[in-house]
């Protein structure tokens, strides 16, 4: 091109001066948008760039810019302007597409917060995974419905209690410090933070009534405590093999079983309730004895005496499985003996039944002044034969019950002999 030429018809930004092309820029209308674009994504020099950038309108081209141009300071430019853009939309449509040009997350986090359209606010939120990011939603979004929907998308605790503590909105606030409940003794250090930081006031009057509630608890035994609480269980279920009623030793065994599963920690279930261990499966009394469990450690003791306490949990444990044993098969032979004891005491009824039915017989043929002698004569040979035949009367069960049978015998024998006298004697009478 000849030095005429160049000075006749070769527009500013197209100078070799990369400041007078920047300044050429300057100088072009707001219209010449397709211009900008390919001076912004072409120009050699970053100056010139970012001038033609900064006239651009285009969402979209901002956007190719801030994925696209090697130097960083043209793409935190484009970048900041997008942000803008999404944040000052007041249309719904210009927002999302100035959205969309953005990638990082500390940006889309930003028009999450602060957008002036909630529909904008709603699909920046959807776009962050990072707890914290959505936390700072939760706590500074300018909608109420985005920071509900923020609320509902944190599941991480330290997050809940920066959203109870930090947010100035009280709703948020409360439904924050709700997902925190319930809370243990483990838990007094955030609760007295919660109290004393909390910037809304119902918060901080709900974690004091909180923490009251957790001084008003009764304080759980010590592993000492437990561990001598289990050994007395032990020894109770222990004496129970002395023990000859049968109801008082399942009585007794189902109140062990109670006693040993109140002291056992929530963790210590185990994880399989359908499919237990082989040696913890549950042994069945009258109602099912529980698994062992091993010592809550809510306060563990520290050095030696915790080593030894951890030591006792497993001998206490098969000391427990081997009482509960013991316990187990002397109801088993508690009930033998008692079936036994009941065929006895059938026996003995059903052997004193027929002694009194013979009696009867006889006291009737005794009163039957009617029947001809030598017929009573034999009806009462028959009574006695039967009465021999009859097996002997089974023993009762204590010394008073065999008391009582030998003078119910005695006095059958002398119904017996007495009937059959008065009827020899009639007989006798008649034959005279």
């Amino acid at each position: 091109m000849s030095l005429l030429d160049r000075l006749r018809g070769q527009p500013g930004w197209r100078h070799e001066d990369p400041a007078v092309r920047a300044s050429a820029v300057d100088d072009l209308e707001d219209d010449a948008q397709d211009l900008f674009e390919a001076i912004a994504s072409e120009d050699a020099d970053p100056e010139v760039r970012l001038a033609a950038l900064v006239r651009l309108s285009d969402p979209a081209a901002i956007g190719r810019i801030a994925r696209a141009d090697a130097d960083p300071q043209v793409r935190d430019e484009a970048t900041a302007m997008l942000r803008a853009a999404a944040v000052a939309a007041s249309e719904p449509a210009a927002g999302e597409a100035a959205l969309a040009g953005l990638s990082e997350a500390r940006d889309v986090g930003e028009v999450a917060r602060v957008a002036r359209v909630e529909s904008v606010s709603r699909s920046a939120l959807a776009r962050l995974d990072s707890q914290r990011a959505i936390g700072a939603v939760a706590r500074r979004s300018a909608h109420r419905a985005v920071r509900e929907a923020a609320l509902a998308k944190l599941d991480d605790r330290d997050e809940l209690a920066a959203v109870a503590v930090k947010t100035d909105h009280r709703e948020v606030a409360l439904a924050a410090f709700d997902r925190l409940v319930p809370l243990g003794a483990a838990d007094r250090d955030l609760l007295q933070a919660i109290a004393v930081r909390a910037r809304t006031k119902p918060v901080s009057r709900r974690a004091k009534s909180a923490l009251a509630a957790l001084d008003a608890r009764p304080q759980p035994p010590t592993p000492e405590e437990v561990r001598a609480q289990r050994e007395e269980i032990c020894e109770r279920v222990e004496m129970l093999a002395g023990v000859q009623r049968r109801d008082a030793v399942s009585a007794g065994l189902d109140q062990a079983e109670r006693d040993w599963r109140a002291l056992a920690a929530p963790d210590d279930a185990p994880p399989d309730a359908d499919a237990p261990d082989a040696a913890d499966a549950p042994v069945p009394v009258t109602a099912p004895v529980s698994t062992v469990a091993p010592v809550p450690d809510d306060a563990p003791p520290v050095g030696g005496q915790a080593a030894a306490l951890a030591d006792a949990a497993p001998a206490l444990a098969e000391r427990w499985r081997a009482a509960v044993a013991v316990a187990l098969d002397h109801l088993e032979q508690l009930d033998k003996a008692r079936g036994v004891a009941d065929q006895r005491r059938q026996a003995r009824r059903d052997a004193l039944a027929a002694r009194a039915a013979l009696c009867d017989r006889l006291a009737a043929l005794a009163a039957d002044e009617a029947r001809d002698a030598d017929a009573l004569a034999a009806e009462i040979d028959v009574v006695r034969a039967e009465w021999t035949a009859l097996p002997k009367v089974p023993p009762g069960d204590d010394d008073a019950a065999a008391g009582a049978r030998g003078a119910g015998e005695a006095g059958a024998d002398a119904r017996d002999a007495g009937a059959a006298t008065g009827a020899r004697g009639a007989g006798g009478a008649a034959a005279g």
